[in-house]
């Protein structure tokens, strides 16, 4: 009896997962959607790690319990956090005893090109080999693509469009639902405007190959670690396809907010983990339903899915050194502008019309980000709610304008740190030359801890040059005198502040004649944080004004106090400080 129990515990713990995802006719149907588990190593000191562990022990186990199993489970990238034999072993044993197929997709974190483990796991417990692949079940097509990391050269992008396209076409009479692991639109955080597709060119091709049949209905992404209530509202419709960004069981990003029944005591962060989707299916009708690991209880998903076009967040779509060809009319820089203006509504009249900002979350009760125009100001202010990934988010307005000889800057405002905790504002000049490649830029930059920015830095160059750079790109073009960085000490209250933006390019013998058009941008970052002490930042704007007109001062100029135009003093992230 004593060999028999024996036999029977090590045949329950060697269960392999079942292959392939069965032929089905089923009308209805459910699945479950899992993104970033990120299993570490099996045995680890670090409780982040073991945490993850459990949440994907008992998700599994919790399905194999139920009398109504979902008919397939998607994994939805990243399976490890790192990419080593360990954590995809891992992975490999906590998923192989679940009692219903299973779909792992690839994500940024399981490995780039050409590492091979994440298809030795996907063999193992799915039975395909294939980082891009397509299935049916009931009357819907399901389509697999891998993160990018898998196809880096422009040829390998080329060739895995070519695919999509070609499975779209050949089952164009399918209702589709395509699983992704990053996110292709926006969704309200600022370090996520960079952590996406790169470059932006083959995210705009690769966005316009999904939604141009129309046959694909849905796509599902992770990436993004949201909670439930953050997946809910930032449900997407664009060009008739839905996004839908998961929830995961990894710690939410910094949205700052869940539904109340999900909550736990404040200061702990374990409401603030462990979801996953329940997706069902009935006929052409999809319904998402939130789920926590090891919590009876659910949330209905059924917040509409928001309507989404371009301007709503148009660098999204176009970097700013290409915004003069494709989205000028709509910016209307010169309309109305005085003979000696370059920037329309320095004032902010009429809510703020011409200024531009890119899309940012919403709690509920509208505190986090605060981006207003109303009696010919703008006001600005964030407040950091907690979070993970708890570097800084900020918030900005743009305009671009046809550049002049002779531009000098005009800005008043008053900026408020609240307290010495990390955080700043910045005014940022790119220049670019005609053809769109970023050529000179101007930053002033004020705050404190700027030696804590960290990606920052990151959002500029994606938003000016439509490509992922990190700090070596920064510190290459300081290091070519290509930006001129200067900072403003004990900023906090009123300022008027002047630059006479021919002084300083003049100064490092720039040739203007190369510049065709310019962007004028200002905002705010703090951190979000993961304890109760408020990060809180704001700025009060009554003029942001590029003119060519005369006015009586040189070079720049801060509350009557003229700074070194040598001075040339850099973010700290931007010189040897800080290395990502």
């Amino acid at each position: 009896m004593r060999h028999t129990l024996l036999l029977l515990i090590l045949l329950s713990f060697s269960t392999h997962a079942i292959h392939g995802i069965p032929d089905s006719d089923e009308e209805s149907f459910k699945f479950y959607l899992s993104a970033d588990p990120q299993m570490g190593e099996a045995y680890s000191y670090h409780p982040e790690v073991r945490t993850l562990n459990y949440l994907l022990h008992r998700f599994v186990t919790g399905i194999n319990a139920e009398t109504d199993k979902p008919d397939f489970v998607v994994f939805n990238g990243d399976l490890v956090h790192n990419v080593h034999p360990d954590s995809f072993a891992n992975f490999r044993n906590l998923v192989r005893p679940i009692s219903v197929p299973v779909v792992l997709v690839h994500g940024n974190h399981d490995g780039v090109y050409p590492d091979t483990q994440f298809l030795d796991a996907q063999q193992d417990l799915s039975g395909y080999r294939n980082y891009n692949y397509s299935f049916d079940y009931g009357r819907w097509h399901f389509v697999v693509l891998a993160a990018p990391e898998q196809y880096p050269t422009t040829a390998m992008k080329e060739e895995t469009l070519a695919w999509l396209r070609a499975d779209l076409a050949a089952n164009e009479d399918r209702p589709t639902m395509l699983f992704m692991h990053y996110h292709i639109l926006p969704v309200g955080l600022s370090q996520l405007e960079f952590y996406t597709y790169n470059p932006q060119s083959f995210k705009n091709e690769l966005l316009d190959v999904i939604t141009s049949p129309g046959n694909v209905k849905y796509v599902m992404s992770g990436h993004v670690h949201s909670g439930l209530k953050a997946a809910n509202k930032t449900k997407l419709e664009y060009r008739g396809t839905n996004f839908f960004v998961a929830p995961t069981p990894v710690v939410a990003r910094m949205f700052g907010e869940e539904y109340s029944d999900f909550e736990g005591a404040y200061g702990s962060n374990q409401y603030r983990r462990g979801y996953y989707t329940e997706v069902r299916v009935n006929g052409d009708d999809v319904e998402l339903i939130g789920r926590k690991i090891d919590l009876a209880g659910n949330k209905a998903l059924n917040a509409p899915f928001n309507p989404f076009k371009k301007s709503d967040d148009i660098r999204a779509f176009i970097y700013e050194g290409k915004l003069r060809e494709d989205y000028i009319g709509s910016i209307n820089f010169e309309n109305g502008l005085q003979p000696c203006q370059v920037v329309s509504n320095p004032e902010f009249h009429d809510e703020g019309n011409a200024w531009q900002s890119a899309l940012r979350y919403k709690t509920d009760d509208g505190q986090n980000f605060i981006n207003r125009f109303t009696y010919g100001q703008n006001h600005m202010e964030i407040n950091a709610l907690w979070g993970g990934w708890s570097e800084e988010e900020h918030l900005e307005n743009y305009q671009v304008f046809k550049y002049r000889n002779g531009l000098k800057l005009e800005a008043d405002f008053e900026f408020q740190a609240f307290n010495n905790l990390s955080g700043g504002g910045y005014i940022r000049i790119p220049l670019y030359r005609d053809n769109g490649s970023l050529y000179k830029m101007i930053i002033l930059h004020w705050g404190s801890n700027e030696n804590e920015v960290k990606y920052l830095h990151q959002v500029w160059a994606y938003n000016m040059t439509g490509q992922r750079k990190g700090s070596e790109w920064i510190n290459a073009m300081i290091n070519n005198n290509d930006v001129y960085s200067y900072k403003l000490t004990g900023v906090n209250g009123a300022v008027s502040l002047q630059l006479d933006i021919d002084d300083v390019l003049n100064h490092f013998g720039v040739d203007q004649n190369q510049i065709s058009r310019g962007v004028l941008a200002y905002g705010i970052w703090t951190r979000y944080n993961l304890n109760i002490t408020p990060y809180r930042k704001a700025m009060t704007v009554d003029k942001m004004n590029l003119s060519t007109c005369s006015n009586p001062y040189r070079a720049i100029n801060v509350n009557g106090q003229s700074i070194n135009i040598n001075s040339n003093e850099q973010m700290l992230i931007w010189g040897e400080v800080y290395r990502q």
